[in-house]
């Protein structure tokens, strides 16, 4: 490593359990990383090109995977400094968010590796807008985005995890892995919530739970002993197994990236047909209803501007003015 990583406790804990390499390990990974985000997605476009939806779907794929490698990132260099100032909570609270975002990149990407193998163009138009727009939650916020774009999703890491799950080959396989990711997803949330797995971390309860009132009035003191170091049997494992995966998630990424893009490239003249039948121009209006409204307010005579002001106007909810 660039620095000396000096919580002994953690690399004792490591060198017990045969780890002696992981925290380098994960500091060249991390490295890798960093050298593979990009401030600038270009997507070249070629010369006389016919099939505008081929470079729109590549381009937002890469865009989306540079995405998340700038997350991945962000979250990943700070995961090393949170646990040498033995900042337990925000440490697991790290390994947490890098699950998810491991866990709905895979996610997404099936999502839409499956509908560019079964040719679903209209189906890969909407996930790849959905990369980049984000609704807001039915009972909340002032767009109602079931009137302007009824196809965006908002997705929860449980689908993404039960998604995961079904890559396995049989279903016994599936079923374990399910219950195997869910457990520790759901044991790294309790530790980032308030509750008394969280209290674990840092109290070690000097007097036991015990309601017998002699022996509690025989006492001259009640006391509780805080350190963060009562958390290493607790946090330890989440940190090895985030730190190993890592490594993995950063070799899925690229892989799927290139299987996407080479699947796209294959289908390229069945996209290319898509897009010039009039099947297209009914899913895009269908997708978004509010492009047939434009068209609409434009054969009746509108200008440019009173258009916008009434596509703008019918998008939010009714009591808004």
């Amino acid at each position: 490593m660039k620095n000396v990583f000096l919580n002994k406790n953690f690399k004792s804990w490591l060198n017990h359990t045969g780890e002696n390499d992981l925290l380098e390990n994960f500091q060249s990974e991390l490295d890798k990383l960093g050298n593979l985000k990009e401030t600038k997605i270009n997507t070249a476009l070629e010369e006389g090109f016919t099939d505008v939806y081929y470079y729109i779907f590549k381009h937002e794929i890469k865009s989306y995977k540079n995405l998340i490698d700038f997350r991945l990132h962000d979250l990943a260099s700070s995961l090393l400094p949170t646990i040498e100032m033995k900042n337990y909570t925000t440490a697991v609270l790290i390994c947490r968010a890098l699950f998810e975002t491991k866990a709905m990149f895979a996610f997404r990407m099936f999502r839409i590796m499956n509908r560019i193998s079964s040719k679903s163009w209209s189906a890969v138009y909407i996930e790849q807008l959905n990369f980049k727009m984000l609704p807001s939650w039915k009972e909340g916020g002032d767009i109602d985005w079931e009137r302007v774009f009824p196809a965006l999703k908002k997705f929860h890491v449980n689908d993404a995890i039960k998604a995961m799950s079904e890559a396995e080959s049989s279903k016994t396989e599936k079923k374990k892995m399910l219950k195997v990711m869910t457990k520790h997803y759901g044991k790294m949330s309790e530790i980032c919530h308030p509750t008394q797995t969280n209290r674990q971390l840092y109290v070690l309860d000097r007097d036991k739970f015990d309601l017998d009132e002699n022996k509690i009035s025989n006492r001259k003191v009640l006391r509780d002993n805080f350190s963060s170091n009562h958390a290493d049997k607790v946090v330890f494992p989440i940190f090895l197994n985030t730190m190993k995966g890592f490594t993995y998630a950063i070799k899925m990424e690229e892989e799927m990236l290139n299987k996407c893009l080479n699947d796209l490239k294959k289908n390229r003249d069945s996209l290319l047909a898509y897009e010039k039948s009039s099947k297209r121009k009914e899913d895009l209006e269908n997708t978004q209803p509010i492009l047939k409204q434009m068209k609409e307010l434009d054969d009746k005579g509108l200008s440019p501007t009173e258009i916008v002001d009434a596509i703008v106007k019918s998008g939010y909810k009714s009591n808004i003015k």
